[in-house]
């Protein structure tokens, strides 16, 4: 990626009934980054920052 681009990973639950839990996986060759380079997501619904 160049300059001060931030990718948008979306991930939607369709089960209006439950919340739902799983693994994500990501192709961080295709986002610039090594597969052992740290990085920081912002989930939007609880306000929260992970590494």
């Amino acid at each position: 990626m160049e300059g001060d681009e931030h990718p948008v990973l979306t991930v939607v639950n369709l089960d209006p009934a439950y919340m739902q839990s799983g693994w994500v996986e990501l192709d961080m060759e295709a986002l610039g980054m090594t597969y052992d380079e740290r990085f920081e997501v912002f989930d939007l619904l609880t306000d929260e920052a992970f590494l």
